[in-house]
C-alpha cells in the first residue's frame, strides 16, 4: 500500500534527518513532500477500503493526555495559546503515531518498521561513533550559561575549552559567546561534553541512546524471528555497534535499559539461565563508562534540583499543573524525567494517564504472550507463535524505552510516541487474529494507576531528598 510506504520513508526521515545535515537536501524539502503524499494517499486508502478508522486503547488514551495537555495549558496561560497548541508538535506527533497505527496492522508491515527502524539506527551509530575519536577544534554556541547542541566549531584546533576564549581579532564579533573544545566527527557533527550526538530529535545525547536501546530490541527481534532461516542471525553482527554507540552516547540509564533488553529476550528464549547468561554478556554495556566525572556529578545534583522544583509546583496545582511545556518556569532545567514532566506540568489527572498508557501498553503486550495457543491448526499455530514473538520484540523494547524516559522529558515527544505507534498498531492487528481476544482497561485499574500517581511522586521525593 502506497500510504505505508510513505509511512516508513518518514519514519526513516524522521530518525535520518539529511535535511538539517545538507543545504542541498533541505532545499529539496523533503518533509513537506512526504507528509504532502501521506495527506493525499490516507484518504485515498481509505475510500478503497484498504485502511479504516479504529479505536486503540493504547492511543486512546494518548489521546486523552493530550485533550487535558490542551485544557492544562489554556488554563495556565489562556486562549491565545489554543492554535499554537493543535498547530505544535505534540499535537502533530500524536497525529502521525495514530497514522502509523492505522496502516502498519500487519506482522509484514510492523517488521517492514522493525527494519527501517533498525537500519536507520545503524547508519546513525556509524556516523555519530566517529565523533569520539576525531580531533578536537573549538566550538562556539550563542548561550555561555546554556548548554548548547547545536554549537559551530571555527576550525581553530585545541586541548581545553580556555584556549577557545581567547578569541581570534578577526572573530571579535564572537566574544561573548559560550565556548567549548569539542572533537569533530563526520557530515559536521561534533561530541558534547565529550558524548556523541546526532541531530533532529536525536540531537540530545540521551535521545541518541534511547532511539538505540529502541533499535537494538527490535534488532534482536528480527534475529530471532521464527523461522529456519540462518540469514536472520546476521542482524546480531549490528549489535555491537549499537552498544559501543550507546557506551558513547554516555547515557547511564540507557546502558541499564540495553542490559535489561538483553535480559527480557534470554529470559524468553532460554529462561532464567539464560537471563544470567545475558547479564555477563551484557556487564560491558552496562558498567563501562566514559562519562566526565564532574560533568555526571554535576548532571546528578542538578537532576536532584529540579526534581524538587517539580515537587513543590506540584503542591501549588495539583489539578491543573504548571501548564503543558511550562516545566522550565518553575525550575531552572526541564523535568529529566517523563512522570515527573507529565505530573507538573498537567496535575495529578494527566499523571494518572500517564501512567495508566504504560500500564495499557504493558498488560496488552503480557496479555498476547500468555494467551493460550490451544485447538489450532499447523498454520495458525504458526501465525499466533509469530504473533506472540512480536509482543516479546515490542515488550522488550517497551521495557528499553521506559528505563531511558524515567530520566528524561519525553512524555510527549516523537521518541516516546513512535514506539506507542508501532504497539498501536499490533494490538489493532492482534483484534483481527486472535479469536476472542479482549483488551479493556477497568474503572478499578484506572483507580489503582490515581493511587500509584501519588505513591510514586511520595517515593519520589523520598529518595531524591535523601
Amino acid at each position: 500500500m502506497a500510504a505505508f510506504a510513505i509511512i516508513a520513508l518518514i519514519v526513516a526521515h524522521r530518525l535520518l534527518r539529511f535535511d538539517l545535515l545538507s543545504e542541498e537536501v533541505l532545499a529539496l524539502r523533503p518533509q513537506s513532500i512526504l507528509l504532502t503524499l501521506l495527506a493525499l494517499a490516507v484518504p485515498l486508502a481509505m475510500i478503497r477500503r484498504q485502511v479504516s478508522l479504529r479505536w486503540s486503547t493504547v492511543l486512546g488514551l494518548q489521546w486523552l493526555l493530550l485533550v487535558w495537555a490542551l485544557v492544562s495549558r489554556l488554563v495556565s496561560d489562556g486562549l491565545d495559546e489554543l492554535i499554537p497548541f493543535l498547530t505544535g508538535d505534540y499535537a502533530k506527533d500524536l497525529t502521525f503515531a495514530t497514522v502509523l497505527g492505522g496502516l502498519a496492522v500487519s506482522v509484514q508491515r510492523l517488521r517492514t518498521l522493525f527494519v527501517t527502524i533498525v537500519v536507520a539506527l545503524l547508519f546513525i551509530a556509524a556516523v555519530a561513533i566517529p565523533q569520539r575519536f576525531g580531533p578536537k577544534q573549538c566550538h562556539y554556541f550563542r548561550f555561555a550559561w546554556q548548554l548548547n547542541y547545536e554549537q559551530t566549531t571555527d576550525r581553530r584546533p585545541c586541548q581545553s575549552t580556555a584556549e577557545c576564549y581567547v578569541v581570534p581579532a578577526h572573530e571579535q564579533h564572537l566574544r561573548d559567546y559560550g565556548w567549548a573544545c569539542e572533537r569533530v566527527g563526520v557530515l559536521g557533527l561534533a561530541t558534547v561534553v565529550d558524548r556523541i550526538h546526532y541531530t533532529g530529535n536525536l540531537i540530545d545525547p540521551n535521545s541518541l541512546a534511547l532511539a538505540l536501546v529502541m533499535a537494538a530490541a527490535l534488532l534482536v527481534g528480527l534475529a530471532t524471528w521464527p523461522g529456519r532461516s540462518i540469514r536472520k542471525w546476521l542482524w546480531l553482527l549490528g549489535l555491537p555497534l549499537l552498544g559501543v554507540a550507546v557506551v558513547l552516547a554516555a547515557s547511564r540509564a540507557a546502558q541499564a535499559a540495553m542490559g535489561a533488553v538483553l535480559l527480557c529476550f534470554f529470559y524468553f528464549r532460554v529462561g532464567i539461565l539464560g537471563a544470567a547468561a545475558a547479564a555477563v554478556l551484557a556487564s560491558p554495556v552496562m558498567l563501562i563508562s566514559t562519562r566526565n566525572d564532574a560533568e555526571a556529578a554535576y548532571s546528578t545534583v542538578t537532576r536532584i534540583m529540579t526534581y524538587l522544583n517539580g515537587f513543590r509546583a506540584f503542591l501549588e496545582y495539583p489539578l491543573f499543573g504548571v501548564g503543558y511545556a511550562n516545566y522550565e518556569r518553575i525550575s531552572f532545567l526541564n523535568a529529566h524525567n517523563s512522570f515527573l514532566q507529565a505530573l507538573v506540568e498537567t496535575g495529578v489527572f494527566g499523571g494518572t494517564v500517564y501512567l495508566t498508557g504504560i500500564y495499557a501498553a504493558v498488560k496488552l503486550l503480557f496479555q498476547v504472550i500468555r494467551w493460550p495457543l490451544r485447538d489450532l491448526t499447523e498454520e495458525e499455530l504458526a501465525e499466533a507463535e509469530e504473533i506472540q514473538h512480536v509482543a516479546k520484540t515490542l515488550l522488550a523494547m517497551l521495557l528499553g524505552v521506559l528505563l531511558c524516559v524515567l530520566f528524561l522529558s519525553l512524555a510527549f515527544d516523537f521518541s516516546w510516541l513512535l514506539p506507542l505507534g508501532l504497539i498501536a498498531a499490533f494490538e489493532l492487528h492482534v483484534r483481527d487474529k486472535l479469536p476472542g481476544f479482549r483488551f479493556r482497561i477497568r474503572a478499578l485499574e484506572v483507580a489503582a494507576m490515581a493511587l500509584l500517581t501519588l505513591l510514586l511522586l511520595g517515593l519520589f521525593v523520598l529518595i531524591t531528598a535523601r
